[in-house]
């Protein structure tokens, strides 16, 4: 019984790694594809309206996809390790005004206004 755990713990590493590298890897893709040397200005300076539009639809399709692999990314956090995402938010006193400082996990912080 130990033995058949542990070898499932091991797959189910295997796996997570797999996946892991599979997000790099599409998400590496999706920004290869969207930056390809010349800018966006460039890009569409020349172009007719009708190659606008269908420029246009091809930018929202990229920018559709990167949301999906963040909300993948993010999903796949909450489920792992949610702690990642937390920002606790500490209230300090300056001058007479109360100004809040979010701090990340490993002691980054954040000025609110």
């Amino acid at each position: 019984m130990v033995i058949e755990n542990r070898h499932l713990h091991d797959s189910n590493e295997e796996l997570n790694a797999q996946l892991l590298n599979q997000c790099i890897g599409e998400g590496k893709s999706l920004l290869e594809s969207s930056m390809e040397g010349q800018s966006l200005a460039q890009e569409l300076e020349h172009l007719t309206k009708e190659e606008l539009l269908a420029q246009l639809k091809m930018e929202r399709d990229v920018n559709f996809r990167l949301k999906q692999y963040v909300d993948r990314i993010i999903i796949t956090i909450l489920e792992k390790n949610p702690s990642l995402l937390e920002i606790t938010v500490r209230l300090q006193v300056e001058n007479g005004e109360l100004h809040g400082v979010a701090q990340c996990p490993k002691d980054e912080m954040l000025e609110l206004s």
